[in-house]
């Protein structure tokens, strides 16, 4: 099965996988060869000392709040993928009307269906 794309989007879609891979190898090679502390070593640390500090604590009340918190947190950003799954399957199954709407903006070129659900 071949994708419907055009020459530019095929160039558009190699640029975005070859500068991923590129950021993700970076983040990985600073991640292990520099000195500074990023964003999930601090919070690894953070957290190793909260659970120093949790042990000699008297009253754990407050912590038993913020890992509540914690939990509606993750509870929101869970549900917020299920509304984001339940709009690309939407858009999937609608992408011939998609696809009719945008012949109608200006400076975009007419799309076939397939060419909407690839992109």
């Amino acid at each position: 099965m071949t994708l419907p794309l055009n020459t530019l989007e095929v160039a558009a879609l190699l640029y975005f996988v070859v500068v991923w891979a590129s950021y993700a190898y970076y983040a990985k090679w600073r991640a292990k060869t520099s000195h500074k502390s990023s964003l999930s070593r601090s919070l690894c640390e953070h957290r190793r000392l909260w659970a120093r500090r949790f042990l000699l604590r008297d009253m754990p009340m407050t912590d038993a709040a913020l890992l509540a918190n914690q939990e509606r947190v993750v509870g929101f950003f869970a549900s917020t993928t299920l509304i984001i799954l339940a709009a690309i399957l939407t858009a999937m199954a609608n992408s011939h009307r998609i696809a009719e709407i945008t012949s109608h903006i200006p400076l975009s070129e007419l799309q076939t269906t397939r060419q909407v659900e690839a992109k």
